[in-house]
Formats: C-alpha cells, sequence, structure tokens
C-alpha cells in the first residue's frame, strides 16, 4: 500500500486556509457555521473523503493533494465547531 509524501519545502506551502475557504473544501459552504454539528461535518467528510483518497484514484499526485486539503478543512472546521459546543455549555 502506497501513501502519499508531501514533498513540498515547508517554506513554499500555503498559510493555514481560512474559514470560508474550509466551508468550501468541505461543500458545507451554503451553511450557516452557527448549524453545523460535529456529526455532519464528520459525515460529510468521510462521503468527500470516500472520492478523493488517494487509494481509489491511483495515488495520483493531485489525489494526495486534494485528500491533504479535505482532511486539513475537515480539522478546521470540526475544531471551530467543538469549540463552539463547548462555550455553549
Amino acid at each position: 500500500m502506497a501513501y502519499c509524501r508531501d514533498d513540498t519545502d515547508p517554506s513554499e506551502q500555503q498559510t493555514q486556509m481560512d474559514i470560508q475557504t474550509a466551508l468550501v473544501v468541505l461543500e458545507m459552504h451554503d451553511q450557516l457555521l452557527c448549524t453545523l454539528t460535529t456529526t455532519s461535518i464528520r459525515k460529510q467528510y468521510r462521503r468527500l473523503a470516500l472520492k478523493c483518497h488517494p487509494d481509489k484514484n491511483g495515488n495520483s499526485p493531485e489525489a494526495c493533494s486534494a485528500f491533504h486539503r479535505l482532511t486539513e478543512a475537515y480539522e478546521m472546521v470540526s475544531e471551530l465547531v467543538s469549540d463552539t459546543d463547548s462555550d455553549s455549555d
């Protein structure tokens, strides 16, 4: 089983994406941030991850890049939503 490696120079990597970009990557840009739940974000991430996972796409560089971008978006949005959930307690 082959795994994607990030061979880019750290100085060439983009800065962390903003929340709007993350919602677009997760295809959740039409929803209000306050209505998102950790469950809905996880379901959407899993659905998209199955489509763009490198193992399903011949380990192409484009699939690796898309999968890493999707994962970064998921981590950002889920962290933000979980922080919001804990603040409302």
